[in-house]
């Protein structure tokens, strides 16, 4: 993944966040779980400020990639140092 890789100073998330509904709604189980996995490696990098931009999405959607975002906070796993806030 180039995000873990490189960071978000090489690889701009901006397009990346234009879709993630479109991406999470798929019909395709695993389309769904890469892009799951990809909201928690850019949570990683920019920690809480992430947030704000998943308003877009639905409550179930927010559920799903929630979890992770804990367990992160819990184990201080961020690439570059954040203030956890769940």
């Amino acid at each position: 993944m180039s995000c873990r890789d490189f960071g978000t100073k090489v690889i701009s998330v901006k397009p990346l966040l234009k879709q993630l509904q479109t991406l999470l709604e798929d019909r395709d189980k695993t389309v769904r779980e890469e892009t799951k996995l990809l909201v928690v490696e850019i949570y990683r990098w920019i920690g809480p400020a992430l947030k704000p931009q998943l308003t877009s999405l639905k409550p179930i959607q927010v559920s799903v990639v929630a979890l992770p975002f804990l367990i992160l906070c819990l184990s201080n796993c961020f690439y570059l140092p954040h203030s956890c806030s769940v």
